[in-house]
């Protein structure tokens, strides 16, 4: 370098004094080499503080003349071993094709596992990763196969930084420096150092951290240095005055940017040689950056001989190894860094204060920020924060300024002393950035998360620096531990001959086979032989295990040593048969037959008298036999006298005899045989008394001149009835208070019918009684099964106790469902005194509490001070599903609280916050009969629950009297009463989270043509059509009770059914009809058609509606009132207290919208269904809305129908 030029650096660090003589002198030296214009800028940059990013060499003033030995800082720790990853061997297995390998763990500290199977045949993958699970072992050849795994352990060691100590007296000299290594868990410093080039200008770690490349800008080469070893792998030539390098993501290449001859060498990693040098338009300065995805290198340029733009970036091309850009930045390119998302590019200018800001999709110049107002225009190195959110600059006047991504603007800086940090790196994990500070020997370490320096700063070596990529993770790999698996092919074994038989006296030679077939195989037999060979001579089963290596099997086989047979003619000896008749003569004890005859088979017949003989053979064995044949005259018995009689009455049996007296006879009860001599006259009786029911039969007769060959007929059977068991009676002995409800007992036991009766003179028939409790004292009720023979009865009994607290009572169960029981109690003589109150299910008390809920209602109707009101929670232990009858009664009284009973059937439990059981209607029925009548057909509708979650909901109906069912899909009632009654029915509905909540109300059913029903009737049959019969009917006496109509046929009488008058219309209300729900709508069945003739009455009364007899008809032209062309449409319920329920009919597949709306015309609410079912029901909630009239428009196209509905 010429003298001047030196001479021209000053020392001083005067604010813009060093940088505009910089300038100056750069100016001055254009036709100087561009060498010797960066080497001045070196030197410069030495005095001045300024650098770019990549170009790592010392940026301030330079220590001279130490050593790479002298630089080391006393007391440095060791790092261990980063890559000591060892495993044990994990032991070998031999087994048997088929079997299940032991669980191969791998045991070391190793972070993962690799492992490679030579023989993927026995069942075991190629390769994998981690453990081996057990396995089944295959081998599907005849020989025995090994597999040898080897298995390598995988790991990672530290994150290290590798720090550039340059070391040289002056600029000329080409001493070589070296390079620092920190420990970033532990921000040490180890104690190892790797000398490198002359003036290394920049470093790159490869991205698995195993290679470290360092450009020396002095020497002209790249340093290669394996990161595991920490050693010089070797030295790479064929570059330029390198300024700066990086590595591509995928580890493969390395582009390093030659100064001198404005060019991009790239090398490849697994050659370690240059395969390409790429020209672009200006000498790289250092700054080298990738783009994350490895497609685009960027380098800083500066081209002094080029006025419209001596300074740039150039966008290299990775897949082509081109130049595809040249981007020119004002003021001068520098330190260079990419945003983690690749969209945007940061560079430092040389000459200003500014940063310059490229967006990488279209290569050009977005903005500039201002670092540092009023600064010294030196801008030295940058990084991005992991998160893209912010960019660090090194920065003049001491500090590094942070800059906010989003905004490209100042956000903060930090301070440091007394130079500003010549190179900037973020750790891997972005928590913390090394700031290099070479005029102090050390590096200090920024805290990313609260921008600030963290204490004790890291001494390390000479003039350290470093910046950008200089960390790397090392991946370790540990050496590899092999072991086997051996499957040995799998063995069949056999034995022959198989299942031999022999004769006695005769032996066999049973030999054992082994597939495949081996000189090493092993036997050993079930008598403990080892030999292939057995010889047997006797029967019995015979087994051998057959073993091969690791396998094993074993065949069975079955010996068979028969003996000559042992054979019998039945019957034996000697035979006697009547003449005239033939014997048969059964041969036994052997598989084939020759008889002395010529026969075969193995019965014969035969009429001669004289001998006969058989032989028999079976395996080739033979034995005989022989009997003779006696014949003679006949003699007969035939018994008689079936009868039955209850256990412990006798019975006689008679017996009709032929032949020659004196007879003899045998006959049996099935167990025991008896005989009978010396009987003289025919028939003979005699007498039999069997304890239970039993079959008598002759076994043989012999008379005096025929001993053998009688022959006998018929049978008796003595049947004894069963006699029943004692029934139960539950429970047997109880004591309840007087009125007290729904006490029953039940009697089980009975096989079939039984018979009851009470000391009350009360009896019956069924399991269940219902025990009268109004009257104090004690009865008693015994219970027998209905039998043949007559059974010991059942007793219980019931104590009726006279009440221990009295009063004057009054009270009212006022609600119940799943969630409360509710109500009031009082005693008038103590007006304001609050009472206990017993909840009873069925008959049992199942909680007692204080009636002293205040009720303005009780207060206003002069109960006291009002405080009498109660409210029990439904207890889980009768959230079961089962149907539960409640009551309340004043505790310790007689007194039952009007409208007891209430039935539930209640199950599952609401999660606070979570699923609610279903909400019960009000009122429960809207279009079902309040009363029947026996024999009168009728159907009703329930009105539906509501759930707050809107899902769908299955019902029960429970306490039915007989004929009666639902239909639990439409909530529809039908059928015809057989029984007579008031029956408290339990209606429930369950959600699809298994929730239920229930209600009750009575239903009662009048008897057979009854006509107590009496009132002041007044009533009209008014329309008969397709939407149904209407009309209406009240009693004046009653002028808000609903009464039950009855219709039936013109002429016949024949009853059609019943419905409830229960429907609201404003014209009744206006005519002062009560509180107009009096209109009723009945749905005919199926058998009424048009034309018949239709009369209406008061259920249970002779008051028959007006305007009957009226045809049905269903045509058409005939519209109701609530219909339009089709269009049905029907309140459930009117008036409305909390929701509106419609149900509309005729426009299935049409669309559909209903609004509701009040008096003045105010929208209400509205529905609309896009394409409607044959039957929409909808409800529409108007418990916000005060009382008054609303407005029910349904619309379907050009039809519509509007509704009047009463809320109160």
């Amino acid at each position: 370098m010429p003298a001047r030029l030196m001479e021209s650096l000053p020392t001083i660090h005067s604010k813009n004094y060093c940088m505009k003589k910089v300038l100056r002198i750069l100016t001055l030296c254009r036709t100087a080499s561009s060498r010797w214009v960066l080497t001045f800028l070196l030197l410069a940059g030495l005095h001045c503080g300024v650098w770019a990013n990549g170009f790592t060499a010392p940026i301030h003033s330079v220590k001279t003349g130490l050593t790479p030995a002298e630089s080391k800082v006393a007391g440095r720790p060791q790092l261990d071993n980063p890559c000591s990853i060892t495993m044990a061997a994990p032991a070998s297995q031999t087994l048997c094709a088929g079997r299940t390998t032991a669980p191969i763990p791998f045991t070391g500290n190793g972070t993962l596992y690799r492992w490679t199977n030579s023989n993927p045949s026995i069942g075991l993958p190629a390769s994998g990763t981690g453990t081996i699970d057990s396995f089944t072992a295959l081998n599907t050849t005849s020989s025995t196969q090994t597999a040898t795994i080897t298995v390598t352990p995988l790991g990672q060691g530290p994150t290290l930084a590798y720090i550039i100590n340059n070391n040289h007296p002056d600029y000329s000299d080409r001493v070589p420096s070296y390079l620092s290594i920190i420990n970033t868990a532990t921000n040490t410093v180890l104690p190892n150092t790797i000398p490198v080039g002359s003036y290394p200008s920049g470093l790159s770690v490869s991205p698995n951290g195993t290679r470290i490349y360092v450009a020396n800008f002095l020497s002209n080469n790249v340093t290669v240095i394996d990161a595991i070893t920490q050693t010089v792998l070797t030295t790479i030539e064929g570059v330029d005055s390198p300024t700066g390098l990086n590595v591509t993501p995928d580890g493969t290449q390395v582009y390093v940017a030659n100064f001198n001859t404005s060019t991009v060498s790239v090398i490849d990693v697994a050659t370690n040689k240059v395969t390409a040098t790429i020209p672009v338009e200006g000498e790289p300065n250092g700054g080298v950056v990738m783009s994350p995805d490895g497609k685009r290198v960027y380098f800083a340029l500066q081209n002094l001989g080029n006025p419209a733009y001596p300074y740039s970036v150039a966008v290299i091309d990775v897949a082509t190894q081109t130049s595809i850009a040249t981007i020119p930045v004002n003021g001068g390119a520098g330190a260079i860094c990419i945003t983690p998302d690749g969209t945007r590019l940061y560079t430092s200018t040389i000459s200003t204060d500014k940063v310059t800001v490229i967006n990488t999709a279209t290569n050009t110049v977005l903005t500039t920020i201002e670092t540092v107002p009023d600064g010294y225009g030196l801008q030295f190195s940058m990084c991005a924060s992991l998160d893209g959110q912010r960019i660090y600059v090194s920065v003049n006047p001491k500090r590094v300024t942070v800059i906010d991504v989003a905004t490209n603007t100042v956000s903060g800086k930090i301070d440091f002393e007394p130079f500003s940090p010549a190179g900037l790196g973020i750790t891997p994990d972005g928590s913390k950035i090394y700031a290099m500070e070479p005029t102090q020997d050390r590096v200090s370490v920024i805290d990313v998360a609260t921008n600030t320096l963290l204490p004790n700063p890291i001494p390390v070596g000479n003039n350290p620096n470093a910046s950008g990529n200089f960390f790397g993770t090392l991946s370790c790999e540990g050496p590899s531990q092999s072991f086997t698996i051996t499957v040995d092919p799998a063995v069949t074994a056999s034995i022959t001959p198989s299942a031999p038989t022999l004769c006695a006296g005769t032996s066999t030679v049973l030999t054992a086979n082994g597939s495949p077939a081996s000189v090493a195989s092993t036997y050993r037999w079930n008598t403990g032989a080892t030999t292939a060979t057995l010889p047997v001579s006797t029967s019995g089963p015979f087994s051998v295990t057959v073993t091969t290596g690791s396998c094993s099997a074993t065949a069975t086989t079955s010996v068979t040593v028969n003996t000559p047979p042992t054979v019998r003619i039945s019957p034996s000896l000697s035979t006697t048969i009547v003449q005239g008749q033939s014997a048969n003569l059964t041969a036994s004890g052997a598989d084939s037959y020759r008889w002395s005859t010529g026969e075969t088979s193995p019965v014969i017949s035969v009429s001669v008298a004289g001998p006969y003989s058989v032989t028999g053979t079976s395996s080739g064995c033979s034995g005989s036999a022989s009997v003779t044949l006696v014949v003679t005259n006949p003699a007969s018995a035939s018994l008689s006298g079936s009868t039955t009689l209850c256990p412990g009455q006798p019975a006689t049996l008679s017996v009709a005899l032929t032949g020659t007296v004196p007879w003899s006879l045998t006959y049996t009860d099935g167990t025991t045989s008896v005989v009978v001599s010396g009987i003289t006259s025919s028939p003979y009786t005699f007498t039999v008394n069997p304890a239970a029911t039993t079959t008598f039969n002759l076994l043989a007769v012999a008379s005096s001149e025929a001993p053998n060959g009688g022959t006998v007929s018929g049978s008796a059977t003595v049947t004894r009835p069963e006699v029943p068991p004692v029934p139960t009676l539950t429970p047997s002995s109880t004591s309840v208070i007087q009125n007290t409800p729904n006490v029953s007992l039940t009697i089980s036991g009975c096989p079939g019918a039984l018979n009851w009766s009470g000391s009350n003179a009360t009896s019956g028939t069924g399991t269940t009684i219902s025990v009268p409790t109004s009257a104090t004292g004690t009865i008693v009720y015994s219970a027998s099964c209905v039998s043949t023979c007559p059974s010991v009865p059942g007793s219980a009994t019931i104590t009726v106790t006279a009440p221990t607290v009295a009063g004057s009572f009054d009270g009212f169960v006022n609600g119940a469902d799943c969630g409360s029981f509710r109500g009031w109690a009082w005693d008038r003589s103590k007006g304001n005194t609050a009472v206990s109150v017993e909840i009873l299910d069925g008959s049992t008390v199942i909680g007692t509490l204080l009636a002293g809920d205040f009720r303005q209602d009780l207060l206003d109707a002069g109960k006291g001070n009002g405080k009498h009101g109660f409210r029990f929670t439904i207890p889980e232990s009768i959230k079961d599903g089962l149907s539960h009858t409640l009551s309340a009664r004043v505790a310790g009284s007689s007194f039952i609280l009007k409208d007891s009973p209430k039935a539930l059937i209640c199950e599952g439990v609401a999660v606070p916050g979570g699923n609610k059981p279903p909400q019960p209607p009000s009122p429960t029925v809207l279009v079902a009969p309040l009363a029947g009548q026996v024999g009168v057909p009728f159907s009703g509708t329930l009105v539906p629950f509501t759930d707050p979650e809107g899902q769908p909901l299955n019902y029960q109906l429970t306490g039915l009297p007989g004929g009666l069912s639902i239909d639990a899909s439409t909530r529809v009632i039908s059928g015809t009463p057989i029984e007579a009654g008031t029956f408290v029915l339990a209606y429930s509905a369950t959600d699809t989270g298994l929730l239920t909540n229930s209600v009750s109300f009575p239903l009662t059913i009048n008897p057979a043509q009854t006509t107590t029903v009496t009132g002041d009737f007044e009533g009209y049959l008014d329309k008969l059509d397709c939407s149904g019969i209407r009309g209406w009917v009240w009693d004046r006496k009653k002028p808000n009770t609903p009464l039950t109509v009855e219709f039936y046929r013109d002429g016949t009488g024949d009853v059609l059914g019943s419905t409830v008058a229960n429907i609201f219309r404003q014209d009744l209300k206006d005519a002062g009809k009560g509180n107009g729900v009096h209109a009723y709508n009945f749905s005919p069945p199926a058998g009424v058609t048009n034309g018949t003739l239709v009369r209406a009455r008061v259920l249970g009364s002779t008051y028959e509606l007006k305007g009957g007899a009226k045809a049905y008809q269903c045509a058409p032209a005939r519209l109701s009132a609530e219909s339009s062309a089709g269009l049905q449409v029907t309140v459930l319920g009117n008036p409305v207290s909390h929701q509106v329920l419609v149900e509309v009919r005729g426009v299935e597949g049409q669309a559909l919208r209903l609004q509701l709306t009040d008096a003045s015309g105010r929208l209400v609410n509205q529905r609309q269904i896009e394409t409607a079912n044959a039957v929409e029901q909808h409800s529409l909630p108007v418990g916000q809305q005060p009382a008054g009239l609303l407005l029910l428009r349904v619309i379907s196209g050009q039809r519509s129908v509007t509704l009047k509905v009463l809320k109160y």
